[in-house]
């Protein structure tokens, strides 16, 4: 009987113990600074343009740093970036984490398109590209 009692007791004391472990973990995932690069006035109707985008999160704690293109309508576009922000009760190093990407944009409508980038938590920088005809 106490054999019994104690090859069920063990894998509980683990599950215990492991649960101890992870007491000062810190695991969230939120918007990081966006900063984009030229963005032109003009554009013609059907032709590729590049945006250049870049993330950055302040130390090495963050990572997974990704972007995120929300379609508002057809000719307007929210921008912002996310990242995951972990600790384990480690010390966070001073360093910038960053992460860029190129995005292709091809207008299909003749009109103004609207990007809206949330460049921090609290600035959101609105930009227009106006599309001419062919």
């Amino acid at each position: 009987m106490r054999k019994i009692i104690l090859v069920l007791a063990a894998p509980l004391l683990l599950a215990l113990a492991s649960c101890l472990e992870g007491e000062n973990s810190i695991v969230y995932r939120n918007p990081v600074d966006l900063s984009k690069g030229f963005l032109p006035d003009t554009v013609d109707l059907n032709s590729t343009t590049q945006i250049a985008l870049m993330a950055s999160a302040p130390n090495s704690c963050w990572h997974s740093l990704n972007f995120v293109i929300e379609v508002e309508s057809d000719t307007a576009y929210y921008i912002w970036a996310m990242g995951v922000f972990e600790n384990h009760g480690e010390s966070c190093v001073d360093e910038i984490v960053t992460k860029d990407t190129v995005i292709n944009f091809t207008p299909t409508i003749e009109k103004s398109y609207v990007f809206k980038f949330l460049e921090s938590n609290d600035k959101i920088k609105v930009d227009t590209i106006v599309v001419r005809p062919i």
